[in-house]
Protein backbone atom coordinates (compact mmCIF):
# COMPACT_ATOMS: atom_id res chain seq x y z
CA UNK A 1 0.00 0.00 0.00
CA UNK A 2 1.25 3.43 -1.13
CA UNK A 3 1.26 5.80 1.73
CA UNK A 4 0.43 9.57 0.12
CA UNK A 5 2.20 12.66 0.71
CA UNK A 6 1.45 14.68 3.43
CA UNK A 7 0.80 18.70 2.73
CA UNK A 8 2.24 20.52 5.68
CA UNK A 9 2.22 24.45 5.60
CA UNK A 10 4.84 25.48 8.35
CA UNK A 11 3.96 28.21 10.20
CA UNK A 12 6.45 31.13 11.16
CA UNK A 13 6.61 30.41 14.66
CA UNK A 14 8.39 27.29 13.55
CA UNK A 15 11.04 29.84 12.41
CA UNK A 16 11.07 31.73 15.29
CA UNK A 17 11.32 29.00 17.22
CA UNK A 18 14.50 28.21 15.91
CA UNK A 19 16.42 31.59 15.63
CA UNK A 20 15.06 32.54 19.87
CA UNK A 21 16.26 28.55 20.60
CA UNK A 22 12.79 28.08 22.12
CA UNK A 23 12.34 24.63 21.01
CA UNK A 24 13.06 22.08 23.76
CA UNK A 25 15.49 19.15 22.69
CA UNK A 26 12.42 16.77 21.90
CA UNK A 27 10.70 18.84 19.42
CA UNK A 28 14.61 19.46 18.04
CA UNK A 29 14.29 15.50 17.35
CA UNK A 30 11.25 15.62 15.72
CA UNK A 31 11.99 18.60 13.56
CA UNK A 32 15.10 16.76 12.45
CA UNK A 33 13.05 13.74 11.90
CA UNK A 34 10.44 15.61 9.62
CA UNK A 35 12.98 16.77 7.44
CA UNK A 36 14.17 13.26 7.06
CA UNK A 37 10.48 12.30 6.15
CA UNK A 38 10.63 15.60 3.52
CA UNK A 39 14.07 14.07 2.39
CA UNK A 40 11.89 10.82 1.61
CA UNK A 41 9.28 12.37 -0.02
CA UNK A 42 6.96 11.63 2.27
CA UNK A 43 5.95 15.01 3.50
CA UNK A 44 6.15 18.35 1.38
CA UNK A 45 6.58 21.52 3.09
CA UNK A 46 4.78 24.81 2.35
CA UNK A 47 5.78 28.47 3.34
CA UNK A 48 3.31 31.37 2.34
CA UNK A 49 3.35 34.89 1.60
CA UNK A 50 2.69 35.44 5.00
CA UNK A 51 5.38 33.85 6.59
CA UNK A 52 7.61 36.53 4.29
CA UNK A 53 5.57 39.37 5.60
CA UNK A 54 5.80 38.42 9.09
CA UNK A 55 9.52 38.06 8.79
CA UNK A 56 10.05 41.04 6.86
CA UNK A 57 8.53 43.24 9.74
CA UNK A 58 10.99 42.20 12.22
CA UNK A 59 12.74 45.83 13.39
CA UNK A 60 16.32 46.81 11.41
CA UNK A 61 17.38 47.28 14.98
CA UNK A 62 17.97 43.51 15.78
CA UNK A 63 19.97 43.01 12.98
CA UNK A 64 21.24 39.52 14.29
CA UNK A 65 17.20 38.47 15.04
CA UNK A 66 16.34 39.45 11.41
CA UNK A 67 19.50 37.74 9.74
CA UNK A 68 19.04 34.72 11.40
CA UNK A 69 15.19 34.51 10.21
CA UNK A 70 15.47 35.09 7.26
CA UNK A 71 18.45 32.52 7.41
CA UNK A 72 16.05 29.89 8.26
CA UNK A 73 13.34 31.30 5.96
CA UNK A 74 15.62 30.67 3.07
CA UNK A 75 16.97 26.99 3.82
CA UNK A 76 13.07 26.22 4.31
CA UNK A 77 11.98 27.93 1.34
CA UNK A 78 14.45 25.92 -0.56
CA UNK A 79 12.86 22.86 0.22
CA UNK A 80 9.37 23.85 -0.20
CA UNK A 81 6.44 24.70 -1.87
CA UNK A 82 4.59 28.50 -2.36
CA UNK A 83 0.94 27.95 -2.18
CA UNK A 84 -1.65 30.28 -4.32
CA UNK A 85 -1.83 33.78 -2.12
CA UNK A 86 -5.94 33.90 -1.59
CA UNK A 87 -7.11 37.60 -0.23
CA UNK A 88 -9.37 37.10 2.23
CA UNK A 89 -11.92 40.12 0.63
CA UNK A 90 -14.15 38.38 -2.02
CA UNK A 91 -15.87 40.85 -4.53
CA UNK A 92 -19.65 40.57 -3.94
CA UNK A 93 -22.62 42.62 -5.42
CA UNK A 94 -24.37 45.08 -2.46
CA UNK A 95 -27.10 47.54 -2.47
CA UNK A 96 -28.12 50.13 -0.24
CA UNK A 97 -30.04 47.74 2.32
CA UNK A 98 -26.98 45.99 3.42
CA UNK A 99 -24.03 48.31 2.74
CA UNK A 100 -25.08 51.65 3.78
CA UNK A 101 -24.45 52.90 0.58
CA UNK A 102 -26.14 56.23 -0.62
CA UNK A 103 -30.19 56.17 -2.34
CA UNK A 104 -28.18 57.45 -5.17
CA UNK A 105 -25.69 54.61 -5.68
CA UNK A 106 -28.68 51.94 -4.95
CA UNK A 107 -31.25 53.23 -7.29
CA UNK A 108 -28.73 52.97 -10.05
CA UNK A 109 -28.28 49.20 -8.98
CA UNK A 110 -26.15 46.98 -7.49
CA UNK A 111 -22.75 48.17 -7.00
CA UNK A 112 -19.26 45.91 -6.38
CA UNK A 113 -18.10 45.58 -2.64
CA UNK A 114 -15.89 43.65 -0.66
CA UNK A 115 -16.82 41.81 2.11
CA UNK A 116 -14.50 39.06 4.30
CA UNK A 117 -14.78 35.65 2.56
CA UNK A 118 -16.64 33.32 5.17
CA UNK A 119 -14.12 31.13 5.96
CA UNK A 120 -12.20 33.50 7.39
CA UNK A 121 -14.78 34.87 9.09
CA UNK A 122 -15.19 31.45 10.97
CA UNK A 123 -11.01 31.14 11.52
CA UNK A 124 -11.91 34.62 13.18
CA UNK A 125 -14.60 33.40 15.51
CA UNK A 126 -12.20 30.93 16.83
CA UNK A 127 -9.22 33.07 17.17
CA UNK A 128 -10.06 35.46 20.18
CA UNK A 129 -9.37 39.07 19.98
CA UNK A 130 -6.59 40.67 21.84
CA UNK A 131 -6.69 44.12 23.73
CA UNK A 132 -3.35 45.13 22.90
CA UNK A 133 -3.04 46.50 18.87
CA UNK A 134 0.45 44.49 18.34
CA UNK A 135 -1.21 41.33 19.81
CA UNK A 136 -4.00 42.22 17.23
CA UNK A 137 -1.98 42.27 14.45
CA UNK A 138 -0.45 39.22 15.84
CA UNK A 139 -3.75 37.24 15.73
CA UNK A 140 -5.24 38.44 12.44
CA UNK A 141 -1.47 37.25 11.29
CA UNK A 142 -2.18 33.98 12.33
CA UNK A 143 -6.02 33.95 11.13
CA UNK A 144 -4.18 34.68 7.79
CA UNK A 145 -1.98 31.95 7.74
CA UNK A 146 -4.85 29.35 9.06
CA UNK A 147 -6.99 31.32 6.22
CA UNK A 148 -3.97 30.71 3.43
CA UNK A 149 -3.50 26.91 4.64
CA UNK A 150 -7.38 25.74 4.30
CA UNK A 151 -7.72 27.78 1.18
CA UNK A 152 -5.06 25.87 -0.22
CA UNK A 153 -6.54 22.20 0.41
CA UNK A 154 -2.99 21.35 2.55
CA UNK A 155 -3.59 18.22 5.00
CA UNK A 156 -1.74 19.79 8.20
CA UNK A 157 -1.14 23.08 9.80
CA UNK A 158 2.12 22.55 11.27
CA UNK A 159 2.57 24.78 14.49
CA UNK A 160 4.57 25.40 17.90
CA UNK A 161 2.61 27.98 19.14
CA UNK A 162 0.53 27.16 22.20
CA UNK A 163 -0.81 30.17 23.22
CA UNK A 164 -3.01 30.70 20.08
CA UNK A 165 -2.99 28.00 17.59
CA UNK A 166 -2.53 24.63 19.33
CA UNK A 167 -4.60 25.94 21.91
CA UNK A 168 -7.77 26.22 19.92
CA UNK A 169 -6.91 23.44 17.83
CA UNK A 170 -9.89 21.11 18.79
CA UNK A 171 -12.22 24.30 17.38
CA UNK A 172 -10.31 24.62 14.04
CA UNK A 173 -10.64 20.94 13.52
CA UNK A 174 -14.70 21.43 13.47
CA UNK A 175 -14.44 24.02 10.20
CA UNK A 176 -11.61 21.43 9.01
CA UNK A 177 -8.26 22.79 9.85
CA UNK A 178 -6.26 20.28 11.25
CA UNK A 179 -3.66 22.04 13.23
CA UNK A 180 -0.39 19.89 15.06
CA UNK A 181 2.57 20.17 16.83
CA UNK A 182 5.81 18.49 16.11
CA UNK A 183 4.95 15.35 18.19
CA UNK A 184 1.56 14.74 16.54
CA UNK A 185 2.84 15.65 13.18
CA UNK A 186 5.46 12.85 13.93
CA UNK A 187 2.93 10.45 15.10
CA UNK A 188 1.08 11.09 11.89
CA UNK A 189 3.77 10.51 9.65
CA UNK A 190 4.56 6.72 11.49
CA UNK A 191 1.61 5.75 11.06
Amino acid sequence: MTKNMLNVYVDTNIISALVRKYLSDEVMKYLHTILEFRKKGDIELYLSEVNSEEIEKIPEKNEDHLYFHKLIYKLIDNISLRPKKYSNLSQTLATKGNTGGSSAIATRGLFPAQQKDPLFIEIEKIIPEKNKPKEQEARLKDIDHLYQYKKNNLDVFWSEDKKTILKFAPNLKEIGITVMGSKDLIELLTK
